[in-house]
């Protein structure tokens, strides 16, 4: 008779910035200081502003994953639980998604902004004497079709080049004898089932 490991993961063990334990404590001064800055920041930018919604899903991101970091640098067991981390990917999904979705809305207000009654709006702009009113129309949309471009952009490139990546290197994977050794025992333990 042959034994099988039974066991379930329930932790995920990290591997510490550093093995010198010295430089932990500095690492947590840098992180909580770049945190602190952050959300500071991000509660300054919502108290100015109106712009709430990507202030506060900045805040989101942030607090989702930092304070964990945080308390790894403190402590000598450092890793995280599955629970836990399977709710920061659900946090940090969510997140995506609706950011997703609001940089969308943006750009389409803006889209019926400008393109709709572009041949008005550019009359109009144009036609306004003091240059400043002519700046500031047109750096307010310049700068949410930035953001929109970058976001959008670099999901698109990251998208395109992991998926060039994949197609090219998947036999690659096949070939590892520790990958293959695991297929092996998982399709051996399912078929013993």
């Amino acid at each position: 008779m042959t034994s099988r490991n039974h066991t379930v993961v329930t932790y995920f063990q990290f591997l510490p910035f550093s093995s010198i334990p010295e430089i932990q404590g500095s690492l947590f001064c840098l992180v909580l200081l770049i945190y602190l800055s952050t959300l500071l920041g991000n509660i300054l930018t919502t108290l100015i502003t109106e712009v709430d919604n990507l202030s506060f899903l900045e805040i989101g991101y942030t607090t989702s994953t930092i304070p964990k970091m945080l308390v790894n640098f403190l402590t000598k067991r450092k890793g995280i639980s599955f629970l836990g981390c399977a709710t920061q990917m659900y946090v940090l999904s969510l997140l995506g998604i609706t950011e997703c979705c609001l940089l969308a809305a943006m750009a389409f207000d803006h889209y019926v902004a400008l393109c709709r009654p572009l041949a008005w709006i550019l009359h109009t702009i144009f036609k306004t004497t003091p240059s400043g009113g002519k700046t500031k129309t047109l750096s307010t949309c310049s700068s949410h079709l930035v953001v929109v471009t970058l976001f959008y952009g670099s999901a698109i490139v990251t998208y395109l080049r992991l998926r060039a990546f994949y197609s090219s290197s998947s036999n690659r994977l096949l070939r590892n004898r520790e990958v293959k050794q695991a297929l092996k025992r998982l399709i051996a333990k399912n078929i013993n089932i």
